[in-house]
């Protein structure tokens, strides 16, 4: 009876999905930035597009977000605030595209930190909650575009430890050796 009623809602489900024709497309899927020649002295910006094949037209959004598991060979872009996405939301007509634009940009006191790095970050691109015609099912479509970054070649400075990092080494000393002192002072 159970296996009976879950195949129903599945088959219900399929059937009004397929009747609805809801389909959004971005392009590219896979967004790639070398920088062969050195930081470039512009932001990078590349154009996003995203398709609305759908007669309806649907309000879409867009934000740059880390994998939770990279790929092999990259890491987490470090800031996402070097990840601009124009306009955050767009609305794209029925049968029609747009664009978002996305800007990459590394801000100069921090590039020569990050030389011969591999970064992954998404691009994540949802819908406003879509109706199904004829039910009263909702959902939203979120649509992932890869962006791999490849900084220049070139030597690295060697970041230096913020004060802050050495002041809590000696506070976690300090304390280690006063409870050391206590201790004895007991025995």
């Amino acid at each position: 009876m159970k296996r009976t009623i879950i195949f129903m809602v599945f088959l219900f489900l399929l059937i009004n999905l397929s009747q609805s024709s809801i389909a959004i497309k971005i392009w590219p899927g896979t967004m790639t930035i070398r920088m062969p020649d050195g930081y470039p002295e512009e932001p990078i910006n590349y154009k996003l597009q995203v398709t609305n094949d759908n007669k309806n037209g649907v309000n879409v959004s867009a934000k740059a977000k880390n994998p939770i598991n990279s790929s092999s060979g990259f890491s987490n872009i470090p800031n996402l605030s070097w990840i601009r996405i124009e306009p955050e939301t767009l609305y794209v007509p029925g049968k029609s595209f747009e664009f978002f634009e996305v800007y990459i940009d590394i801000p100069e006191n921090k590039r020569p930190f990050y030389y011969d790095e591999s970064w992954e970050s998404k691009i994540i691109v949802t819908t406003d909650p879509l109706k199904i015609e004829g039910g009263g099912v909702s959902f939203k479509i979120e649509l992932v575009v890869e962006l791999f970054i490849h900084t220049p070649p070139g030597e690295k400075v060697i970041q230096e430890p913020p004060t802050l990092y050495y002041i809590l080494i000696l506070a976690a000393l300090l304390l280690i050796i006063i409870v050391f002192v206590i201790i004895l002072n007991r025995e």
